[in-house]
């Protein structure tokens, strides 16, 4: 019996270990005081996408005539352009010189707005338009009584095109395209 209560008692010391010679504990069953572990887990490595381009045009009629073109968020600068499609709809031939595209005669301008839009004022002859300055587009009273307009907007190093308005098929076989349909609100 006296043979059990030593094996017994040899038992804590199997499985906690026993120092070794040089005194050092060779135990790695038992936790460490310093965790080694790296959690992934709590590493925050999700981003916020940034914020969405937003583009707005107001036509103002005063003196002079003019288009604001606001750019919100943007991250590059960018070109811009119009084209009066609605009034070629209605059988008119409709201003196309400052579309960034096709143009109309010799007339082919694309207006610089930068990173966050322009002031185009107007002027009453095609040889008077200066790129991100000035436009030809007469304002009606009111404002909001002028024919429709097909806009598009480049960013000068990416070449991403977005366009809206009233015919964005206009700009369908853009060479830079296709374009996106801008739909954020105007």
């Amino acid at each position: 019996m006296k043979l059990h209560k030593l094996a017994i008692l040899g038992l804590p010391l199997a499985l906690f270990g026993c120092p070794t010679d040089d005194g050092e504990d060779t135990d790695t069953d038992l936790p460490s005081e310093t965790d080694t572990d790296v959690d992934t887990d709590e590493t925050d490595t999700d981003t916020e996408p940034p914020p969405a381009l937003e583009v707005s045009v107001e036509l103002v009629d005063g003196s002079p005539d003019s288009m604001v073109i606001t750019i919100t968020n943007g991250d590059e600068s960018y070109n811009f352009g119009y084209g009066q499609t609605a009034v070629q709809a209605a059988g008119g031939s409709g201003w196309f010189g400052e579309d960034c595209y096709l143009g109309t005669g010799s007339y082919q301008l694309c207006h610089p707005v930068g990173m966050t839009g322009a002031t185009l004022t107007y002027v009453a002859a095609p040889g008077d338009v200066v790129e991100g300055s000035t436009m030809l587009l007469s304002v009606d009273t009111p404002a909001s009584s002028t024919p429709a307009l097909t806009y598009i907007l480049i960013g000068e190093t990416s070449g991403e095109c977005w366009v809206w308005g009233d015919d964005i098929t206009y700009y369908a076989a853009f060479p830079g395209g296709p374009c996106t349909e801008y739909t954020a609100p105007m």
